[in-house]
């Protein structure tokens, strides 16, 4: 009887990783280049941390008496909110 090692080919252990871990295989080479990885765990902080510290912000402090905005306002602060944890995790996304 024949061994099942004989009849498969060989499996790439990177590609078996790839597999497992669901990333791509070239995610997983070492020496990678940082810089892609350091991109996306900024983008990951300004989608998590810093949008979900502002929106509590937001919450916490009650509407002006003066000086409201009105439905405008309350429209666009989402988008504001996301444009300003987006600078906040480029500009310090490396200190976490």
């Amino acid at each position: 009887m024949t061994s099942l090692s004989a009849i498969q080919p060989s499996i790439n252990q990177t590609s078996l990783l790839s597999n497992v871990t669901g990333a791509p295989a070239e995610l997983n080479q070492p020496g990678q280049n940082t810089s892609e990885l350091k991109e996306k765990f900024q983008e990951f902080v300004a989608g998590t941390y810093y949008q979900q510290m502002f929106k509590a912000m937001r919450s916490a402090q009650g509407k002006p008496a003066y000086f409201h905005g009105g439905q405008a306002e309350e429209m666009f602060q989402s988008q504001l909110d996301q444009q300003i944890s987006t600078e906040l995790a480029k500009n310090e996304g490396g200190s976490f």
